[in-house]
């Protein structure tokens, strides 16, 4: 996730749900939901929300369960369109909700968890729109509900969630984004190592952002730790707990034939082969490709379907580093070729586009 402003790490500081008071049948309900929403089951997702309506209508639950609902449903979600439109009111009825719950000290860690969750959504949202100042000053606003969250931790083991993740990323995005480090003093310091830990903790305490935690801890293990392994057991925990949803699949898969586990992608890519559409289907060409390069020793299929990978658009947040990925196989069969210029040529492509840690060392090895 390439950003371009210094408080766009927010964007993906945004937690999901708090408690819903002390209602167990309501948590129970909201929960379910949630599950359904991650295993694109979206009609049985808006049939356990209009269970809350009746008494849940005015809290702010109800419109970010609409919300996930719309981002995961219409995923990737295309600028200035109808449905981006509805998401944006849908999260703005949550602020709306969710600022009611603010003058009770008892109900303020809830308000601050949706106000949180919903201004980093609406971030994304104008994100999808290119509006980059108005994304940024959501981040902003994000920011200050963030900073009230650390006082709750104690009292709410969902913001283990956004307290790791502000731990890992306070401390990541500069190492990531060097030009921004002058511009970070204000922040209050993380701690990786802590950051870790406590995403691993709401893996296991949380209720609602559990999942969200799982999620992060396979995409830091592979983009920033290079711990393929790491990230091969939370991505099978994905898989395993949701197996109609395309996208933690796809994910399984990339961990695994990047650690070079090829002979237990095969049967997985062959599920996959299903999905292979729209931009799911730049994800199976490069699985295809690897296997066939580093596998089967086929270059001429492996050019095949990294060539295959680049006549899909880049969608950002899912397949910009396939793309990356993609050049730098072909720079590979071209220097086994004995064609330099050509290598270099898909290597300095890979290199613009690749984000991975793993993959930028191997590029610029081969330069």
């Amino acid at each position: 996730m390439k950003v371009t402003h210094l408080l766009f790490f927010l964007l993906i500081l945004s937690p999901l749900f708090g408690q819903v008071g002390k209602d167990a049948e309501a948590q129970s309900t909201v929960q379910q939901a949630i599950e359904k929403i991650y295993n694109f089951e979206f009609d049985a997702a808006e049939q356990l929300t209009a269970k809350l309506k009746p008494k849940y209508g005015q809290h702010p639950v109800v419109p970010l369960l609409h919300a996930m609902r719309l981002k995961w449903q219409f995923l990737p979600m295309a600028a200035k369109t109808p449905v981006v439109v509805q998401y944006q009111q849908t999260l703005n009825a949550c602020i709306n909700n969710a600022k009611k719950l603010l003058a009770n000290p008892n109900t303020k860690p809830e308000g601050t968890f949706f106000l949180l969750a919903a201004h980093g959504y609406i971030a994304l949202a104008y994100n999808y729109n290119s509006e980059t100042l108005k994304a940024a000053g959501e981040s902003r606003k994000a920011y200050g509900f963030l900073s009230d969250s650390f006082d709750f931790l104690d009292q709410n083991d969902e913001f283990l969630f956004t307290t790791g993740m502000y731990n890992y990323y306070i401390e990541q995005y500069p190492e990531d984004h060097p030009m921004v480090r002058p511009l970070m003093l204000f922040f209050k310091n993380g701690d990786k190592a802590l950051g870790l830990r406590q995403l691993d903790a709401a893996l296991k305490k949380a209720t609602y952002t559990q999942w969200e935690a799982c999620s992060f801890l396979r995409h830091i293990y592979v983009k920033h730790e290079t711990r393929f392994d790491k990230a091969q057991y939370y991505a099978k925990l994905l898989a395993d707990k949701f197996p109609d949803n395309p996208v933690y699949l796809m994910q399984y898969i990339e961990s695994l034939v990047l650690d070079g586990r090829f002979g237990e992608a095969v049967p997985l890519q062959a599920k996959f082969t299903k999905n292979a559409t729209g931009f799911y289907a730049s994800g199976w060409h490069l699985f295809e490709g690897l296997i066939n390069e580093k596998m089967d020793k086929n270059d001429a299929r492996a050019a095949e379907n990294y060539n295959m990978v680049l006549k899909y658009p880049v969608v950002e947040s899912l397949t910009r580093e396939y793309h990356a990925l993609a050049f730098a196989g072909l720079a590979r069969i071209a220097s086994r070729k004995n064609e330099p210029q050509k290598a270099k040529m898909f290597t300095n492509r890979c290199l613009a586009l690749a984000e991975y840690q793993s993959t930028i060392r191997s590029a610029r090895l081969s330069l």
